[in-house]
């Protein structure tokens, strides 16, 4: 019978000879090399990962609270991918016609949270445009709040304190301090826009008026038209 054996062929060097040295040395070598390549490698993919890019919808200019978005109002620019987050969008159209919920800068992104969608007048309501003398700041449309007039309730609506008086209208109880007890002409006044302080229009009270658009209910209108020829109206935010 014949038997083979190939391990003859293999002829490992004894250990501590000078050959067995210098494979070990090489293996050595070849095992450094690969770990970086690898570490090379990873090191790519690191890099691609961090300048990888997505679009995002940013705002073109800076947008006040209480603006519509206009098309010219936001654009898309690439971000970092790892700095893009699930609040971010990169549809323009999404934005166009949203109300800013918040001031947001010139080339910030335009966050879902940070707007919502502009109000639609509640039915049978009507829009009536108001001078207020009040100085809202923060009045933004999509807000509700109530149309308040200094004048009292001397025809309609109701006073914040709930008292009556002998023809069954609602008065004020508390101390009025020298002027006339307040009154609600509308309770819950939906905020359609906003438009710029007038300087040269003043109030009875010395403080500059400013209009705003308003939806509610027709007859809270018709208290609001009559009472803002007499004096003043201010908006309180709900």
């Amino acid at each position: 019978m014949v038997t083979f054996s190939v391990l003859p062929k293999f002829r490992i060097p004894p250990t501590g000879s000078l050959r067995r040295r210098r494979a070990s040395f090489a293996a050595r070598r070849l095992t450094a090399a690969l770990c970086a390549g690898l570490a090379l490698l990873f090191a790519i993919e690191a890099v691609v990962s961090q300048t990888g890019t997505a679009p995002v919808a940013v705002a073109a200019r800076p947008i006040a609270r209480g603006e519509i978005i206009g098309a010219d109002d936001v654009e898309v620019i690439r971000f970092p991918v790892v700095a893009v987050t699930a609040s971010m969008t990169d549809s323009i159209d999404e934005l166009i016609g949203n109300v800013a919920y918040i001031d947001i800068g010139g080339g910030d992104p335009v966050l879902t949270s940070m707007t919502r969608a502009a109000p639609l007048v509640p039915p049978g309501n009507t829009v009536v445009e108001v001078r207020l003398a009040s100085a809202l700041d923060e009045l933004a449309t999509g807000d509700r709040v109530k149309l308040v007039s200094a004048l009292g309730c001397a025809d309609g609506g109701h006073s914040s304190d709930g008292g009556s008086n002998e023809n069954g209208t609602q008065t004020d109880t508390s101390p009025s301090y020298g002027t006339a007890a307040t009154c609600v002409l509308a309770d819950d006044a939906l905020v359609m826009g906003v438009n710029e302080a007038d300087p040269d229009a003043e109030s009875g009270y010395g403080t500059v008026q400013r209009k705003a658009s308003f939806a509610m209910p027709a007859d809270a209108a018709v208290r609001v038209m009559q009472s803002q020829e007499a004096g003043a109206i201010v908006a309180v935010m709900r």
